[in-house]
C-alpha cells in the first residue's frame, strides 16, 4: 500500500516539475525485507509549493522544511532537500539551507543504510554511499567522517547503538572507536530522546542486548545509565550461571520485543545487587543480596525521573522492580496469592509474569525448566482467582467511604483510610466477608481497639 502511496504522491510532485524520492527508514526496511513504519518523502518543492499541491497539508516541521500530508487516514512527511549547518549545541542545526539535489540531502544523513533514496516512478535508487552494499554486509557505517557526524548530534550515537542490534548491524572497522572517542556528545542529549532512543531499542528488537554491550564498550552508560556499571563484572552464586551484567542482558532479551515497560523493568531489576553484595562467608566467590530490591526501585526511580518517564511507565517500572523478589509456589494459600495480586495489581498480571520468567531464564542454570513449570502452576492458580472476582482493591469492597461514615455516624477524615485498609486486608483474607453487614460489624470492632 505504501509503495503505491509513494508513487501517487512523487507523481504529483514530478508532474508539477519537482523530483522526489522515498527516503529514510522505509526505504532501508524495505530493502531489507522488513516491516516498514512511516513514509518520508524527499523533494526539490519548497513546502509552499507542496502546500499548494495537496488537499491535506500540515506545517509540522516549516523551519526545517517539513510539511506532513494526509492522504486518507495515512501522515506522510514530506521535505525539502536541505543542507544543515553548524550544530553549535551539538543537537540541531544552527541553520537550514535548501539545496537542488537529492544527492546533497543525502549527505546530511547518519548512515549509510539510512542515506539510500528510492525513485518508485522509475524504481531506480540513489545510493551515492554504498549504503546497499553496507545492507548486504550488515555493516554500520558513517556517512562521511563519522567524528564530524557524532559532534553534530551526538543522538547519533544512540541512533547507532540502536541500529546494530534492530538491523544486526556490525559496526565498520574502527568506527567503535571513533564512537568511543566522541561519547562526550553525549552529554548535550536531551533527557527525552535518550529514552526514546533506548525504548526504541525495546520495542524493535529482538535482542536488545547487541545494543547495550555496544554502549558499554563505547562508554555510553557513564554519561547516560551510570547505575548499570557497578553490574559489570559483579559475581552472584550459585544459583545463577552468569555475573550481574550478562543476566541483566539475558533478561532483558528474554522479554518479547514490544514490552518496553518490562524490557526497562528487566535491565533495572538488580540495579541494587552490587550495593547490597556480601560475601558468604563458607562459600567465598559467592554474594547474597539482601534487599537488594529496595535499592534497585530507588535507583530505578531516579532513572525514571531523569528520564522523564511518563506518569504510566513509571508506575510500570517501579511496580515490577519492586515486586520481582515475590516467588509465590504450591505452598502459597489462596489468601497469600490474593496479597499477591493487590499488591501488583491485576492489570499488571501479565507484565509481572513475563519478568518473572524472563529473569528466570537469565539464570542459566540446568534447574530453569522446572523452576518454570512451577510459575506454570501458579499462573494458572492467580487467574483462578481472578476469575472468582475477589475483592482486591477497596473500590471492590461492599461499603465506602461514604456508607461507613453514616454508618458509624462520624464525619469522613483521616480515620477512613486506615479503616478501608483494614476492611480490604480483612477480605482478602476471607472474600465472605465481603457484604455490607459483615464490613460495618469489623469496622466497629477496628474502632473500639
Amino acid at each position: 500500500m505504501s509503495g503505491a502511496l509513494a508513487r501517487k504522491l512523487c507523481r504529483r510532485l514530478k508532474d508539477a516539475g519537482h523530483s522526489a524520492y522515498v527516503v529514510g527508514g522505509w526505504t532501508r526496511d524495505t530493502l531489507l525485507g522488513r516491516p516498514c513504519g512511516d513514509l518520508d518523502l524527499a523533494t526539490s518543492a519548497h513546502p509552499e509549493q507542496v502546500t499548494a499541491l495537496f488537499d491535506r497539508v500540515y506545517p509540522t516541521g516549516i523551519a526545517h522544511g517539513t510539511v506532513t500530508v494526509v492522504e486518507g487516514e495515512q501522515p506522510i512527511e514530506i521535505t525539502t532537500y536541505r543542507r544543515e549547518g553548524l550544530y553549535s549545541d551539538g543537537r540541531r542545526p544552527d541553520s537550514v539551507n535548501f539545496v537542488s539535489t537529492i544527492e546533497e540531502d543525502l549527505a546530511r544523513r547518519d548512515f549509510t543504510v539510512n542515506a539510500i533514496a528510492w525513485e518508485p516512478l522509475e524504481d531506480r535508487y540513489v545510493d551515492p554511499f554504498d549504503g546497499l552494499a553496507d545492507l548486504k554486509t550488515r555493516t554500520l557505517r558513517a556517512v562521511g567522517k563519522p567524528e564530524e557526524r557524532f559532534r553534530e548530534d551526538g543522538l547519533r550515537l544512540l541512533r547507532g547503538m540502536r541500529f546494530a542490534a534492530t538491523h544486526h548491524l556490525m559496526p565498520a572497522p574502527g568506527l567503535e572507536d571513533i564512537m568511543s572517542a566522541t561519547n562526550g556528545a553525549l552529554h548535550g542529549i536531551a533527557s527525552e530522546r535518550i529514552e526514546r532512543e533506548f525504548s526504541l531499542l525495546f520495542e524493535r528488537a529482538e535482542q536488545p542486548s547487541i545494543g547495550l554491550n555496544l554502549a558499554l564498550r563505547c562508554g555510553f552508560f557513564e554519561i547516560v545509565l551510570p547505575e548499570l556499571l557497578p553490574l559489570v563484572g559483579q559475581a552472584q552464586n550459585r544459583h545463577h550461571a552468569f555475573d550481574c551484567w550478562q543476566h541483566t542482558l539475558a533478561a532483558v532479551d528474554a522479554v518479547p520485543s514490544g514490552h518496553v515497560a518490562v524490557r526497562w523493568a528487566a535491565l533495572m531489576h538488580d540495579l541494587g545487587k552490587p550495593h547490597s553484595a556480601e560475601e558468604h562467608e563458607e562459600n567465598k566467590g559467592e554474594f547474597r543480596f539482601f534487599g537488594h530490591e529496595k535499592i534497585s526501585l530507588e535507583q530505578a526511580r531516579q532513572i525514571g525521573e531523569r528520564l522523564r518517564f511518563s506518569g504510566h511507565r513509571r508506575r510500570r517500572v517501579e511496580g515490577l522492580v519492586a515486586t520481582h523478589m515475590l516467588h509465590p509456589n504450591d505452598d502459597w494459600s489462596e489468601a497469600a496469592l490474593r496479597r499477591l495480586l493487590r499488591k501488583i495489581e491485576p492489570q499488571n498480571l501479565d507484565d509481572y509474569l513475563l519478568l518473572k520468567r524472563a529473569d528466570i531464564r537469565a539464570k542459566g542454570t540446568p534447574d530453569v525448566a522446572s523452576i518454570l513449570l512451577d510459575v506454570d502452576e501458579v499462573e494458572l492458580r492467580l487467574r483462578a482467582e481472578l476469575e472468582k472476582g475477589s475483592a482486591l482493591s477497596r473500590k471492590d469492597l461492599a461499603v465506602d467511604g461514604r456508607q461507613l461514615s453514616a454508618a458509624l455516624d462520624r464525619p469522613a477524615g483521616p480515620w477512613l483510610g486506615p479503616l478501608l485498609a483494614h476492611l480490604l486486608d480483612q477480605v482478602i483474607e476471607d472474600p465472605s466477608r465481603n457484604d455490607e453487614e459483615t464490613l460495618l460489624r469489623l469496622a466497629k470492632l477496628w474502632l473500639e481497639l
